[in-house]
């Protein structure tokens, strides 16, 4: 997540006029603040199975793709989890569904305010110091429509627009699941809620263009601007990131960068300045965020029986994480 932000100042009205509004805003804030649950079951009703709709077919660059144009995925390699996610999409009642890990309803560090989380779940890299393995299979979620995810978000929705927050879509990577993805964005926008998308960035052009002309602010992890060290690091190449940059860039989206400062991988001061000059012309990205690499989700590893490479890499010294926020200052 990002460097922690203090929550916005709640100023209650203590007008009787307005007793009632601050009443329902202290108890929203109250059920909320904190709460992270584990989607468990399925949001679909009666345990129905998903209907697959559409057929396999062929692109005219030989490339499987989806039913309803959604753009494969490039350079992702063969993993099981990512093709089922681009080999078209699953349908419930002639409507488009996801996979959802879990959702938290006090989010403070992902965007501005208090934000609604939604972790969908399905990821295309396999970042080795990544804290939340346990979303990358794409069917560890429960099952759910657009609507059911609405009708959640729906219920903190006061709270969220007093606070100027809004919802954060997250993962995983969240465009594993581009079309659910779209349709969650365009109908959080509706509701008249800020939408943040938190994502590395690894997809398409054709579904980056889909996906962000409803996001009002971009998250986006540039891992490394080193493309051996980004491919070392992820596991996939560093276009795909890059390319979404830039449509980003075409669409006006406001823009935070992400960088995991990671002793041995990202602590080169010469791949930071590279990463400073880069994005120097890029008139949307707003800051950079630097992340100092920590253990916290080494446990998530071990109770998966996964071999963690960076069991022995300790948090950049202060010194370091203090540099590389000195090449990226004019970027702050």
């Amino acid at each position: 997540g990002a460097s922690p932000q203090p929550p916005a100042t709640l100023k209650l009205d203590s007008s009787l006029d307005c007793l009632w509004t601050n009443f329902k805003i202290c108890l929203g804030l109250r059920n909320a603040i904190g709460r992270f649950r584990k989607t468990s079951g399925h949001f679909l009703p009666n345990g129905k199975k998903l209907e697959r709709l559409g057929r396999i077919r062929r692109t005219k660059n030989n490339e499987r793709g989806g039913s309803r144009g959604l753009a494969p995925l490039r350079g992702v390699g063969q993993s099981p989890t990512v093709l089922a996610a681009w080999r078209g999409f699953f349908m419930y009642d002639g409507k488009c569904v996801g996979y959802v890990h879990s959702v938290d309803s006090g989010g403070m560090v992902d965007g501005p305010g208090i934000r609604y989380l939604v972790f969908l779940s399905g990821c295309s890299l396999r970042c080795k110091y990544c804290h939340n393995p346990d979303t990358w299979k794409l069917k560890s979620g429960a099952v759910a429509t657009v609507e059911a995810v609405l009708r959640d978000i729906k219920k903190y929705r006061s709270y969220l627009k007093f606070s100027d927050g809004g919802v954060t879509i997250t993962g995983g990577e969240p465009f594993v699941q581009a079309e659910f993805l779209a349709e969650l964005l365009a109908a959080c926008r509706e509701t008249g809620l800020h939408t943040v998308l938190d994502s590395s960035g690894n997809t398409s052009v054709e579904n980056a263009e889909k996906v962000l002309k409803n996001v009002d602010l971009l998250l986006l992890d540039i891992k490394s601007i080193n493309a051996e060290v980004y491919k070392r690091l992820t596991g996939v190449e560093l276009e795909n990131t890059i390319n979404t940059l830039k449509v980003a860039e075409r669409l006006g989206v406001k823009t935070w960068i992400r960088y995991v400062l990671v002793p041995g991988y990202t602590d080169d001061m010469d791949d930071v300045r590279a990463l400073a000059e880069f994005l120097q012309p890029f008139e949307n990205v707003e800051k950079i965020e630097i992340l100092p690499f920590h253990k916290m989700g080494e446990y998530k590893w071990d109770d998966l029986n996964m071999e963690y490479e960076l069991r022995d890499v300790e948090p950049p010294p202060a010194a370091i994480v203090d540099r590389a926020r000195e090449i990226l200052r004019l970027k702050q």
